[in-house]
């Protein structure tokens, strides 16, 4: 079948709850009472073949920061906020109701070639988590090939039976974090063991800063979007460029001369 038919019997297999398994993190109430599901074709400048939005439902009080942990990260809000904020406009909703779920459809009339992988690094880069919707052949030819495993992605697959699917594949991680994750224990490690512990909670603090800065000028670059800095950053950035570091060309010669002379204490 072409592409636009397979997204069409998907779309209603998630209508009609004619999916074996369960697509969403925490699952789906199917009376669709406290969310609702809406379906954006060549979705985020025509970059996915299909986006489900899914919108939770609720009163209009102030986020709770444990509830908004569990469904997106707070990480995910503030690398992602640019596009979260672009797509919770479009959608009218509040920006830590929303969840995104970008879907990549594979037509038994289409080639699975080097392309998939980049789509699916896109859609991670991009909302933080992929969905994969192979046609009845691909499916077959995958699960006899034993791949399904190798894929950073929720893996759906058609029974070729009327708009039933079924999961092949759920993949349970959700990318909040979406560059140089910094692993907080051997922070603290390295600055035990430079002999500045008792800073290690402020020092943390501040390279976590410089990580989300970081974060943030990568992934906007990526999408050609406006680099969304708070003030409380642009300060902080101001701040560190008063301090003088030591220029790259004298840290270059001194690591050379430095490599010059292990090799002379080697030689004698």
């Amino acid at each position: 079948m072409k592409e636009r038919q397979l997204r069409d019997l998907f779309v209603s297999s998630l209508k009609s709850c004619h999916i074996q398994g369960n697509i969403f993190e925490g699952g789906i109430n199917h009376d669709f009472e406290h969310e609702n599901i809406h379906f954006r074709y060549e979705y985020y400048f025509r970059s996915f073949d299909l986006v489900v939005v899914r919108i939770l439902k609720g009163e209009n009080v102030e986020p709770s920061f444990l509830g908004m942990r569990e469904r997106l990260g707070l990480e995910n809000l503030l690398i992602r906020n640019n596009l979260l904020n672009h797509c919770a406009r479009a959608e009218r909703s509040r920006i830590d109701r929303i969840q995104f779920y970008p879907v990549e459809l594979k037509s038994d009339d289409d080639v699975l070639d080097a392309r998939l992988p980049n789509q699916i690094l896109n859609a991670i880069l991009t909302f933080g988590r992929s969905i994969i919707v192979l046609d009845y052949n691909h499916s077959k030819r995958i699960v006899r090939d034993r791949i399904l495993n190798l894929f950073p992605c929720t893996v759906v697959a058609y029974t070729g039976k009327e708009d039933y699917f079924q999961i092949l594949y759920f993949y349970d991680r959700f990318v909040a974090n979406t560059f140089f994750n910094m692993p907080r224990r051997q922070v603290a490690k390295i600055l035990y063991e430079n002999g500045l512990g008792n800073k290690a909670g402020k020092m943390y603090k501040v390279l976590s800063i410089v990580q989300k800065i970081n974060q943030k000028v990568i992934f906007n670059e990526m999408l050609n979007r406006d680099l969304p800095l708070s003030t409380d950053e642009l300060e902080f950035i101001e701040k560190l460029s008063d301090y003088q570091m030591t220029s790259e060309k004298r840290v270059l010669r001194n690591l050379i001369r430095s490599s010059m002379n292990t090799q002379i204490t080697e030689y004698f």
